[in-house]
């Protein structure tokens, strides 16, 4: 069960798809794409269409390209690992128990959000006493906050700060006072997950040796291994 419901005017176009089948809404508003989902957490078929639907279709078009992510279970889906690697789109999941430092939205986005969205709320408040931040008023007031702190500046800023453009090392290297002088138990290294390359064509490996002589081999070696146990 679907509908779609088309609104227009002069400056703006509103278009409303819910799918029960898909378990999700999506909303396009000029060139801005909203989701949901029941759960109200990302899953794989949300990422999956935020992959083809945004990430993609305004990408510059080199290639390859460096997605970093989390490693939330919804960046797993087969599909999309696929899809990823024939768009010559490589995955990279940050170390587990890192984001904190690594996350370049943890560093130097999310911090300036929370400090707008609470600062508009309060101006709310006391512009409409007595009233409370609701749904109906929560896209505008998040629209503004978003506005004042993903900026330009705050995006280059937090890939500065974790290193990872321009490429530097030392944002993620402790100092040596902070160094333990042994590690209180060994640890395996951590291995990101990364998109697979695309398959290449095989030649067919020859054997060195016919197949009579793999029989007799097999034979010989089941002889031997019969006689080596003892019934009791």
């Amino acid at each position: 069960l679907s509908y779609k419901v088309e609104m227009k005017s002069a400056n703006s176009k509103y278009t409303h798809t819910h799918s029960h089948t898909h378990r999700m809404s999506t909303v396009t508003l000029l060139r801005m794409r909203r989701a949901l989902t029941s759960s109200g957490w990302m899953d794989q078929e949300l990422f999956d269409d935020w992959l083809c639907s945004n990430f993609l279709r305004y990408a510059p078009p080199i290639r390859p390209l460096l997605l970093l992510m989390d490693g939330h279970s919804s960046h797993y889906s087969p599909d999309t690992i696929r899809y990823a690697a024939e768009q010559e789109v490589i995955l990279f999941t940050l170390p587990p128990n890192t984001t904190h430092k690594t996350q370049p939205l943890d560093r130097a986005c999310f911090g300036p959000l929370k400090t707008s969205w609470r600062t508009l709320c309060q101006e709310y408040i006391k512009k409409n006493p007595g009233k409370v931040v609701t749904r109906l008023s929560f896209s505008a007031l998040s629209s503004e906050a978003w506005k004042s702190a993903m900026t330009m500046h705050n995006i280059t800023s937090a890939f500065r700060v974790t290193g990872i453009f321009p490429l530097d090392r030392s944002k993620l290297t402790p100092a040596a006072s902070s160094v333990p002088s042994a590690p209180a138990s060994p640890r395996l290294p951590y291995i990101p997950m990364l998109t697979p390359a695309p398959k290449q064509k095989r030649e067919p490996i020859t054997p060195s040796f016919s197949e009579a002589e793999m029989q007799s081999f097999l034979d010989d070696q089941h002889t031997d291994l019969r006689e080596s146990i003892v019934i009791r």
